[in-house]
């Protein structure tokens, strides 16, 4: 039987890990296109791969926020249903709509990936160069981790824990007794 506390620690660096990348891709998404702005307006010149590098960093940015979404139960929803249900039946509904992005994602994890494989077998090459497929295995990995976080949802029927219960949970606690 595996060690919760362990579980739990290693659940929680791979979170701070995936929000550490998340924040380095938005940060390095402004710096480029920053630096092409500065020279674009002080040198009148600019760097012709910034412009395709920053579209890719745009698909890596908003798939990797909605594996962190996802994370935290806040993915997209269209929810016209539950305001009026009775919470037993939400959380019925809750399960269902998991299970269904669950199945989407996975499918959209295998066509990715097969898009992936073609980009490899094709030798497409993408800004400066690079092999585009190194550029597109985002799309499967993400789609994937995403129908992992729907299945658990769906399967133990839980709602993902935001903000500083999950993050740190003995804070937590204590402020659940009175606090130190």
């Amino acid at each position: 039987m595996p060690n919760p506390e362990r579980l739990h620690r290693w659940l929680h660096g791979l979170h701070r890990l995936e929000d550490g990348l998340l924040t380095g891709l938005l940060l390095g998404s402004l710096l480029l296109a920053l630096l092409q702005i500065v020279l674009r307006s002080f040198f009148d010149t600019g760097l012709v791969w910034i412009g395709p590098l920053l579209r890719i960093l745009m698909v890596w940015l908003g798939l990797w926020a909605g594996m962190i979404a996802a994370r935290h139960g806040r993915h997209i929803t269209m929810d016209a249903l539950s305001p009026y249900l009775p919470a037993a039946w939400k959380i019925r509904l809750r399960r269902l709509t998991d299970a269904f992005s669950f199945g989407v994602c996975l499918l959209l994890a295998w066509f990715s990936g097969q898009m992936v494989s073609m980009s490899y077998q094709y030798a497409d090459t993408g800004p400066l160069g690079w092999p585009l497929w190194a550029l597109q295995w985002i799309l499967p990995l993400a789609f994937s981790v995403m129908a992992l976080r729907y299945l658990v949802h769906a399967i133990l029927g839980w709602e993902a824990p935001t903000g500083p219960e999950w993050e740190q949970p003995e804070l937590s606690r204590g402020a659940q007794r009175g606090g130190r």
